[in-house]
């Protein structure tokens, strides 16, 4: 049996098609290994070691599972802030539900039933005004 011209060209094309689909695949996989000591350059990536970039990360979304850290300084709507939190305009505090303990002394909450804003001093919540 003996292809045609337009059977050897078609088959040229399914073949080129299938080729292409899995290079489109390939592109999309995730990483194999766990980054830096895997086959995936470090920073970022999706092991679960921790990883440091030396360099700046702009992001225009950002949500952060779990706690967050901020080592140094945090500006909010300051490039470069002057306090350990420096925030340009207003902050609203809220009622987390948090108990007033000894690892909580000096925080601060708003009473939304009292429409006070309290502190805790050690042991209770206290109005500060």
């Amino acid at each position: 049996m003996t292809l045609s011209f337009k059977q050897h060209v078609g088959i040229a094309l399914v073949l080129a098609a299938c080729l292409l689909f899995a290079s489109l695949l390939s592109a999309w996989s995730g990483p194999t290994a766990t980054a830096p000591a895997g086959n995936v350059p470090a920073p970022i990536n999706i092991g679960t070691t921790d990883q440091v970039k030396d360099a700046g990360l702009s992001v225009n979304a950002l949500a952060v599972f779990g706690s967050g850290y901020v080592e140094d300084d945090l500006g909010v709507g300051y490039a470069s802030p002057a306090l350990t939190l420096d925030v340009a305009g207003t902050i609203r505090l809220g009622n987390g539900g948090e108990v007033c303990q000894a690892i909580t002394e000096g925080a601060l909450r708003y009473n939304s039933s009292t429409k006070k804003v309290e502190y805790c001093n050690g042991t209770s919540w206290s109005p500060t005004s």
